[in-house]
């Protein structure tokens, strides 16, 4: 990873990094990788390998403003606070996809959503809609009530929230 950051990387668009819990500590190299080379990117997947015991930090809340090019963006859990300081008036991310929904972050998205009029998708990778049948109890409680919460305020302002089954081609 040292070796990458002093690297010039000309070619790099397209970025999958597992940050591990390294994140929380200031002078980590996927901090700096990001700040170094994340200008360059316009796809950017954070990972994190599911094990037990897992001790998750969120991202850095200045994503965003890194990686100004990005058009997709997909996050781990702990989802960060994101943020665009007022220099960044538009940005140009068209996808974010999150494991699953939560109203807290959706809060912070809604801020955010004036400096971000080219997102279409807001994708839950880890959930998928309930199938037809289910009765509208079961469609209205946890995480599917959660969804359709989503799916409401956003359709708003004209952004799909799609699941796990969604891809790019299909979209």
């Amino acid at each position: 990873m040292f070796t990458l950051l002093h690297s010039s990387l000309p070619a790099l668009r397209h970025l999958t990094i597992t940050p591990y819990d390294d994140v929380s500590v200031p002078t980590s190299l996927f901090s700096q990788f990001i700040d170094v080379h994340g200008e360059k990117l316009t796809s950017l997947h954070l990972y994190t390998v599911k094990q037990w015991p897992t001790a998750l930090f969120p991202s850095p809340t200045t994503l965003l403003q890194t990686c100004f090019n990005l058009y997709h963006l997909s996050l781990e859990l702990p989802l960060p606070v994101l943020s665009l300081s007022s220099d960044y008036l538009r940005h140009s991310l068209q996808i974010l996809s999150i494991p699953r929904p939560d109203a807290e972050f959706l809060n912070a998205l809604e801020a955010l959503l004036p400096k971000l009029p080219s997102l279409q998708f807001v994708r839950t990778r880890d959930v998928r809609w309930l199938r037809s049948g289910m009765s509208s109890r079961a469609q209205q409680a946890g995480v599917q009530g959660e969804m359709v919460a989503w799916r409401k305020r956003l359709a708003r302002r004209g952004i799909q929230l799609v699941d796990s089954e969604w891809s790019l081609n299909a979209g």
